[in-house]
């Protein structure tokens, strides 16, 4: 496994993370607690470090279940959790035949108050005495960016976080947050059938020094990973034309998984499991090795 920094920070991790968003219960169909607990401990054995989690996962049921699988192994493991949504009127189901209309609900909070009382709960969630890595999860337009980062930057004063990122931010969004305070990471979706930040998100982040979990570079003062490599799947070559999605998985709702969208991609993903089996890797493998190539490296 191939480690490196976070940003300008001290914080150095996995290349390659571990996604905590399924086992929120909701949004990605039923996941089996006690297969994703084993998973959790493959990952910590095969060196990774990097598990990202956010309390909006299952209203923090993703965080209770990541503090349980880590235990006693919670000092190997670098935690990201996020901040910043909330659902209106206190509603908390998820019947999968409302997945949609929960959207409805959802809104933006990253207001000093929401931030630290979040912090307070992600903390006790997790069981743990600091946030190694605390991201805005979406950008919140009611807000000012000073109150959001003034509040992150007591978190980090207070020694109940290490270092802050953002998620989502648009590049004039970034960049106003940052001035505010440094930001070690931006994250946000990039992969082989997503290439859209590399027009002006990664070139920003490279510019500040800010980290964006995407792709990697060689330069120690931008670390990098990706969230959505694998496309929510899409990337490992496991669907066909005949792939049915449940109405509890968010795929069953999404675009890019019905219709022409999907067939164009399942037509990308053939070709790319021909390179793979070229390179007698699979399809997941290859996807991942793009998004952690090194600055410069084929494309």
């Amino acid at each position: 496994m191939e480690y490196r920094k976070l940003g300008n920070s001290d914080i150095e991790v996995s290349a390659v993370g571990f996604g905590c968003w399924q086992i929120g219960g909701y949004y990605w169909g039923r996941v089996d607690e006690a297969e994703w607990i084993a998973a959790v401990h493959r990952a910590l054995d095969s060196g990774i470090t990097l598990f990202d989690t956010a309390d909006w996962y299952g209203f923090g049921r993703s965080e209770e279940l990541l503090a349980k699988a880590l235990g006693p192994r919670r000092d190997e493991a670098v935690i990201a959790t996020k901040v910043g949504l909330t659902m209106r009127g206190d509603r908390h189901d998820f019947a999968s035949n409302e997945l949609l209309e929960l959207e409805d609900h959802i809104e933006k909070d990253l207001s000093r108050g929401h931030i630290m009382q979040a912090a307070a709960d992600s903390l006790r969630r997790l069981q743990t005495d600091v946030i190694d890595l605390y991201l805005l999860h979406w950008p919140d337009v009611t807000t000012p960016p000073e109150e959001t980062m003034e509040a992150m930057g007591e978190l980090v004063q207070a020694g109940k976080v290490r270092e802050v990122g953002c998620c989502n931010f648009s590049v004039s969004e970034m960049r106003e947050a940052h001035s505010h305070r440094a930001l070690a990471v931006h994250q946000f979706p990039y992969n082989m059938l997503n290439r859209e930040p590399e027009q002006e998100l990664l070139p920003a982040c490279q510019d500040d020094n800010i980290s964006t979990m995407a792709y990697w570079t060689q330069d120690d003062n931008i670390s990098t990973m990706a969230y959505w490599t694998l496309f929510k799947g899409m990337l490992t070559g496991k669907y066909t034309e005949d792939s049915v999605f449940e109405t509890d998985d968010w795929r069953h709702h999404d675009p890019a998984f019905q219709g022409d969208s999907f067939k164009r991609s399942l037509q990308i993903v053939e070709k790319l499991k021909q390179v793979a089996d070229d390179e007698a890797i699979t399809p997941a493998q290859l996807a991942i090795a793009w998004a952690i190539r090194p600055a410069g490296a084929p494309q």
